[in-house]
C-alpha cells in the first residue's frame, strides 16, 4: 500500500481575493417553512447563493417558536401544509413579530386576503430566480422603511 507524503509549503505572498464576503453573522436571517424537504433544500441553496442565512423547518410549531425567539428578518412560507395552512401560520406569527416581511411561496391557488397578511406571493412553478429577486427586493424595501 502506497503512503502519501505531504510537504509543507509556505505561501510566497498573501493571495489577493477579488471580492470580500460579508460576515455571515451580519447577513439577514430568513425563516423558511415548507412540508416538502426538496423545497426546503432549494430555499436553503437559493438563500446561501444570495449571501443570506437560512433556518428551514417543516414543522409549524417550531416555526412559531423560532419567530418568537430568533431575530428573523424575513419569512418564506408554503401555503398547503399538513399542520396548518401558510396564511394561518402567518397570522399566528404576526402575534410575535408584527413587522417581519413574509413571502408566500406556493403552487396553490390562494384566497384574496393573502396579500393582507403577507408581503408578496411567488408561484413555485416560476422557479428560483423570481423567488431570489423577491427576497432581495423585500429585504431592501424593509431596510429602507426602517
Amino acid at each position: 500500500m502506497a503512503r502519501s507524503f505531504f510537504a509543507s509549503v509556505e505561501p510566497q505572498s498573501k493571495p489577493e481575493l477579488p471580492f470580500i464576503y460579508p460576515t455571515l453573522i451580519e447577513s439577514p436571517l430568513i425563516l423558511c417553512v415548507d412540508d416538502d424537504p426538496g423545497i426546503l433544500e432549494l430555499l436553503e441553496d437559493v438563500l446561501t447563493a444570495c449571501g443570506l442565512r437560512a433556518i428551514c423547518t417543516s414543522d409549524c410549531t417550531t416555526a412559531l417558536k423560532l419567530i418568537a425567539t430568533e431575530p428573523i428578518d424575513l419569512v418564506v412560507l408554503d401555503y398547503q401544509m399538513p399542520q396548518m395552512d401558510g396564511l394561518t401560520l402567518a397570522q399566528q406569527m404576526r402575534a410575535f413579530n408584527t413587522h417581519v416581511p413574509m413571502i408566500l411561496f406556493s403552487g396553490a391557488l390562494l384566497p384574496c386576503e393573502a396579500l393582507d397578511i403577507v408581503s408578496r406571493i411567488i408561484r413555485k412553478g416560476d422557479g428560483a430566480l423570481p423567488l431570489a429577486s423577491a427576497i432581495l427586493e423585500t429585504l431592501s424595501d424593509s431596510n429602507r422603511a426602517a
